[in-house]
């Protein structure tokens, strides 16, 4: 199975460790990165990664990608790609 390229609010808001009335803010703000499909809301996952790195401060080294929890795998954890 392929790995998820975006997560819903609930799930960027689990990625960035805040909020989800947080990201619903910003995105209203057009200040993260996301998508409509359809009626839905989706935060491409390495999008995040990006624009989390680029707010990092004394950015000098590249993040690790974001732990993602896929669906139906028991609740492990594990790092993208």
């Amino acid at each position: 199975m392929a790995e998820r390229l975006a997560v819903d609010v609930a799930g960027a808001a689990q990625l960035l460790g805040v909020s989800p009335g947080l990201v619903r803010k910003l995105t209203l703000l057009d200040e993260i990165p996301h998508a409509k499909v359809g009626a839905r809301v989706v935060y491409p996952i390495r999008e995040l990664t990006l624009w989390l790195s680029e707010r990092t401060k004394n950015n000098d080294h590249e993040l690790e990608p974001l732990v993602v929890v896929k669906e139906g795998d028991g609740g492990r954890r594990r790092r993208t790609e």
